[in-house]
């Protein structure tokens, strides 16, 4: 667990100025606090993803609801782009309760390509 969860940003960039900043300017301060790494976000993303959509079913529409950072780091792996940036520069505007539709397709080699 991160030891800034449940804090005001207001109140760690009070008590944290330098981490804070770092955070802010997506250069990891926070994760001498316990974050998560971001590829270990979007890894375990889309990790639960394949699971809800095999439990799911092909006749099932599945809604997922997440944290800005949850969704576009999900995203980004999901969709196999090489480099997970800290600042999010490829998926743009991913922030609290954005929606993105994936639809998988089944490959040949029995695994799932999501677009």
């Amino acid at each position: 667990m991160c030891d800034w969860e449940g804090i005001a940003v207001e109140e760690l960039a009070k008590r944290f100025p330098e981490d804070y900043l770092s955070w802010a300017q997506f250069r990891g301060g926070e994760l001498k606090y316990g974050a998560e790494p971001k590829q270990n976000v979007g890894r375990r993303g889309v990790e639960a993803l394949n699971d809800w959509a095999s439990k799911a079913g092909s006749d099932t529409d599945l809604y997922v609801f997440s944290h800005g950072s949850w969704i576009a780091q999900t995203v980004q792996t999901v969709l196999g782009l090489g480099a997970i940036h800290p600042d999010f520069a490829d998926v743009v505007s991913m922030g609290n309760a954005h929606w993105v539709r994936f639809v998988a397709a089944d490959m040949p080699d029995g695994t799932l390509r999501w677009r």
